[in-house]
């Protein structure tokens, strides 16, 4: 477990390189943008299209490739291509069975074409990592001056210091952070105030609610004690250009899953919302409304699924 500096003169340390490194345009702060137009406190909820009715609509043909933006290939290759970021958003990598999910089918191009995700579901999960520095950067630059940030640091539990960066998310933050995953992903279902009417529904809901936030504020903190803070006694020793610092957080944010608080079938993909629209640029394609994908029964008790409080 990576040590906690946590004098005075280790955050002023810290607030000066960061600063420093942000001047010298080292990095720059996130454009985050808002979420308030997507009307995640109205009345209105957003509707759930289960990712299996997507599933159910991928084929053995070949993907193609992104530069001929039409026909069946282009089809194949962007429905593929955001099942893969589905999955990346649940498991943070692509293997197995859910690699059969994205690209079903044997022979020559069904290999070739996982190969093409594996690489694509490693360049999301980098883009998040990446994404996940800057936020840090951004917050601890920003609360690190404050009496109730160093409280927190200094706290003898681990977990109180993870829910204290977990505290600091809202929804635009977690909106840019997961941006990639969120092409494929309905944000509205997972972050709408509103209690689902359906209770399968609801419990859906409400764990991907506490799983994207458990992920972020973990991804955040690890950023902090793994790369970020400084130790006074070593002014020089900078943890952010260290290669085996990064490879530890890629590594903690493979296994995290393992500790979320998804449990058994919400851990499918078949399960996950949908962006409604996911493939609107895909001429004469829509969601098969008879499709044999996953369906859920509104008569049934989810409820030992629900997430603690």
């Amino acid at each position: 477990m990576a040590s906690f500096f946590t004098r005075d003169v280790d955050f002023e340390r810290t607030w000066e390189v960061l600063q420093s490194s942000l001047e010298a345009g080292g990095w720059n702060r996130p454009l985050i943008k808002s979420t308030v137009e997507m009307g995640l406190n109205t009345l209105q909820r957003p509707d759930y299209v289960p990712m299996g009715r997507f599933i159910a609509q991928n084929t053995t043909e070949p993907m193609g490739t992104p530069h001929f933006p039409w026909g069946k290939e282009h089809n194949q290759w962007l429905l593929k291509h955001r099942l893969a970021q589905g999955v990346e958003f649940l498991h943070h990598r692509i293997s197995g069975e859910n690699l059969e999910v994205c690209v079903p089918g044997r022979g020559t191009d069904a290999v070739l074409d996982k190969q093409k995700l594996e690489r694509h579901v490693s360049n999301v999960t980098k883009e998040t990592l990446q994404r996940g520095r800057d936020i840090a950067k951004m917050l601890v630059l920003d609360n690190i001056d404050t009496k109730r940030f160093r409280n927190m640091m200094r706290a003898t539990i681990d977990e109180a210091r993870q829910l204290y960066f977990r505290s600091l998310l809202t929804d635009d933050i977690l909106y840019y952070l997961f941006s990639a995953q969120f092409r494929s992903i309905s944000f509205p279902f997972i972050f709408h105030r509103g209690i689902r009417r359906i209770a399968a529904e609801e419990v859906i809901h409400r764990n991907l609610y506490a799983f994207t936030r458990f992920v972020a504020g973990t991804l955040i903190y690890d950023t902090y004690r793994l790369c970020l803070q400084m130790d006074a006694r070593e002014p020089t020793l900078t943890r952010d250009d260290s290669p085996i610092a990064h490879a530890t957080v890629l590594l903690n944010y493979k296994a995290m899953v393992l500790f979320s608080p998804l449990q058994g079938t919400l851990r499918n993909v078949e399960t996950l919302p949908a962006n409604p629209e996911l493939l609107l640029n895909v001429q004469g394609w829509k969601p098969d409304p008879h499709s044999t994908a996953i369906q859920l029964d509104p008569n049934a008790d989810w409820s030992q699924l629900l997430p603690l409080d």
